[in-house]
């Protein structure tokens, strides 16, 4: 026979368990095409993020391939990230380190600009980056602004995404009404995903999981072109929103250029 203390422990127990299971969208009376637009807000405005974006395309006879995958601060200026770029048979990397006060950059392949006297790192002052155009989380999951176009949204269930609930939705734009849709940020859009020529009534299929900070943790989207020889994916998934990034390690002194020329090289490529 239960004692009334373990009976009020067991009732306590209950009542927990059950607000736990509360619903943290009850009280959202957005439409779910507004919570897409917010959405696209919230995650291109977070101080920090654990990014990973990969996409495969093929354009004709072209394929196409692309990973950007780190972590990021953008208010504290640390920075541990690299994008790769494939097209056809050239390619190139570019690697960034930043611990706040230093930034380091490697690049390597056709596609990139080398680095003078055979290094594969230079350096920088890390506040180079500030307000740098190419150092924001569009840089690494702008293609999420496909999602300003979204009229037509369906909204689905719910699961946990790196601990925050998220919500799921779907919805179909083409390529063109995204561009016209993204508005001042249309050139990031374009530097995620490019299709040009009749290539741009393509229809994006996009579903989006939506974290309860409006954040979206999960972006899938894929091409439809119809007779269109246009056709691929393209994913992002982002985890540890607002969190401390851990400062990398810096590269080998031998192998980094430093001084006016690295200066000069920097300038030319963090804009």
């Amino acid at each position: 026979m239960r004692t009334p203390l373990l009976a009020s422990a067991l009732t306590t127990l209950a009542l927990t368990l059950t607000g736990c299971g509360g619903d943290p969208f009850a009280d959202d009376d957005r439409e779910p095409a507004e919570v897409l637009a917010d959405a696209v807000d919230a995650t291109l405005g977070v101080d920090s993020f654990v990014v990973d974006t990969k996409a495969a395309l093929t354009i004709g006879e072209t394929d196409i391939s692309l990973t950007a995958a780190g972590a990021v601060d953008y208010e504290a200026l640390v920075a541990d990230a690299g994008i790769t770029v494939q097209q056809g048979e050239a390619g190139g990397e570019i690697e960034i380190r930043a611990d706040g006060e230093s930034v380091w950059f490697r690049t390597e392949g056709e596609q990139v600009p080398a680095i003078p006297q055979g290094k594969s790192w230079v350096q920088g002052e890390a506040s180079i980056l500030d307000g740098a155009a190419t150092f924001d989380p569009a840089g690494l999951a702008g293609v999420v602004i496909a999602l300003r176009a979204a009229e037509d949204v369906v909204e689905g269930g719910t699961k946990e995404i790196d601990g925050v609930q998220a919500r799921e939705f779907s919805t179909t734009v083409t390529y063109a009404d995204a561009v016209e849709a993204a508005g001042e940020d249309a050139g990031k859009l374009e530097s995620s995903l490019s299709l040009t020529g009749t290539a741009d009534q393509a229809d994006l299929v996009i579903v989006a999981w939506v974290g309860e900070d409006d954040v979206i943790r999960d972006f899938d989207l894929d091409i439809e072109a119809g007779d269109v020889p246009v056709d691929g994916t393209y994913t992002v998934d982002v985890s540890g929103v607002d969190e401390d990034v851990e400062a990398p390690e810096a590269p080998a002194e031998e192998d980094v250029l430093t001084g006016a020329e690295a200066d000069a090289f920097l300038s030319s490529v963090v804009q």
